[in-house]
């Protein structure tokens, strides 16, 4: 397996210093029509193989836990198409990684788009991926590629960015159970190799999952504490530097069991549409998503930002209440808007002018311990652009720094304590065809620590800010038995 340790400083073209376009207002951006144009050019084939109706990839996951670099993307739950496919991979042929250094940036994606075009595909069924690279980007290596950002030896997170060019990936429909495995000839020249390897670890069974529990839990912020924070951005805010910024508290514990029995356990007492078990180099991530943070299909391009958060309550009417409380709140509407205008500023710095729109602002959708205030922005890649330029365009997310997100980040990297690492990051799946997916990774890295937080705009209570960041962590932590 190649292995490339990123340690000097390569020009990423097109990515850095880009200045946004000047983008219409929501109201009008509304009306216009974002095209797919679906890629041509393959260099490679790819083999399919039937599998039957197989388990929940994070419980056959077990069969190849063994495996050098395992990932499982694992969708579900009543998410329709978003959260309609899972994938797992394992063994990859490369393995790319950069060190928390701002030397590095930009260098990763550049290494990453050499990868996958020397193995560029087309795609040979609709299954979304195909066979690529998978792998993170922490908070921090996205924060990087506009901006230097410190690190000292002993608060910088142990992963940064890393990725695997994995060439065969097991893909599961979950309305089905359907299971196909696609393998790559140009990365594995006798597919028959690998389609036995994985038949035989399918054959070999599923066992009960290990009990993985946290314990010994532990905030960096108390509410007292954190209440500061709110105010110390409230006065950012009012002194005109910002007008939301995305905040976040630490709660650390210690993991007893396996990581990927964790990640077992979480996705099925709390699944979401984009959660994802990556053992990638010296870190073990489980993340627990439910926001799409891009999509590109062909050209065209999606994004999901979620702002405004509700808790979901045992009464049905209670809990209906409180959807429509979310749904009517002024200040969660604009706390949303202000994220859909930085979305769209990211996207336009790639996409064809005239291409952007918002065919869905503030709908209310259920996850299973909160509401959720999600609106969906789109736009048509502009020609020469790729995968590689779409994530540097919009990394960190706007939906967890804020606006404007320059002035957003250094504020955060000012007020909260620890790095974030890959929480607040992206866990992402980019295909030999060109395709990406990616999340915005709410994760619990191996040491055990589970990021929470919320928009800070000039409206906000600073205690119902703490709340809101308990009863973000309460699923979480309830589906592993344990209370804050």
């Amino acid at each position: 397996m190649k292995h490339v340790d990123i340690s000097a400083s390569v020009p990423f073209p097109g990515s850095l210093g880009t200045r946004g376009r000047l983008l219409e207002p929501v109201s009008r951006v509304l009306t216009q029509t974002a095209l797919e144009v679906p890629i041509t050019s393959p260099k490679g084939p790819a083999v399919s193989i039937d599998l039957g109706i197989q388990p929940r990839l994070s419980d056959l996951a077990c069969a190849f836990q063994d495996m050098p670099d395992l990932v499982v993307l694992e969708g579900g739950g009543p998410f329709g198409i978003e959260g309609r496919w899972s994938f797992l991979a394992a063994d990859p042929v490369q393995t790319i990684s950069a060190a928390p250094q701002t030397s590095a940036r930009g260098v990763f994606l550049h290494q990453l788009r050499d990868a996958l075009q020397a193995t560029r595909s087309n795609s040979i069924s609709d299954i979304p991926f195909q066979g690529g690279a998978i792998g993170y980007i922490s908070y921090e290596g996205g924060d990087s590629l506009h901006r230097p950002v410190g690190h000292d030896s002993e608060s910088a997170p142990a992963g940064y960015l890393w990725a695997g060019l994995y060439g065969w990936v097991v893909a599961r429909s979950a309305l089905t159970g359907l299971t196909t495995l696609i393998v790559n000839t140009s990365v594995h020249p006798d597919p028959d190799s690998v389609i036995e390897t994985v038949r035989h670890r399918i054959r070999s069974g599923i066992r009960e999952a290990g009990q993985a529990r946290l314990d010994a839990l532990a905030s960096n912020a108390s509410r007292a504490r954190y209440i500061q924070w709110v105010k110390e951005v409230k006065d950012y805010i009012s002194a005109g530097d910002c007008y939301q910024v995305n905040l976040a508290r630490r709660i650390s514990a210690r993991l007893q069991g396996s990581a990927l029995d964790l990640f077992r356990r979480l996705t099925h007492l709390h699944p979401e549409p984009f959660s994802a078990y990556l053992r990638g180099g010296s870190v073990e991530v489980v993340s627990v998503s439910p926001e799409l943070f891009l999509r590109k299909t062909g050209r065209l391009v999606r994004s999901r930002p979620i702002k405004g958060t509700r808790p979901r309550l045992r009464r049905p009417e209670d809990d209906a209440a409180t959807a429509e409380d979310l749904r009517r709140s002024s200040k969660d509407r604009a706390e949303n808007v202000m994220i859909v205008d930085v979305v769209r500023n990211d996207l336009g710095r790639v996409c064809l002018p005239g291409t952007m729109e918002v065919p869905s602002l503030w709908s209310v959708e259920a996850h299973p311990s909160v509401w959720q205030l999600v609106s969906e922005i789109r736009g048509r890649l502009d020609s020469g652009r790729d995968s590689m330029d779409l994530l540097a365009a919009c990394l960190p997310p706007a939906s967890v720094t804020g606006a404007p997100k320059i002035r957003a980040t250094e504020i955060i990297q000012e007020i909260e304590p620890h790095p974030r690492g890959v929480y607040c990051g992206t866990v992402f799946a980019a295909g030999f065809d060109g395709s990406l997916v990616s999340n915005v990774a709410i994760s619990l890295d191996r040491e055990v620590h589970l990021h929470v937080g919320g928009g800070i705009v000039a409206g906000s209570e600073p205690d119902a800010e703490f709340d809101e960041t308990v009863y973000k962590a309460r699923g979480i932590l309830e589906a592993l038995g344990l209370r804050e």
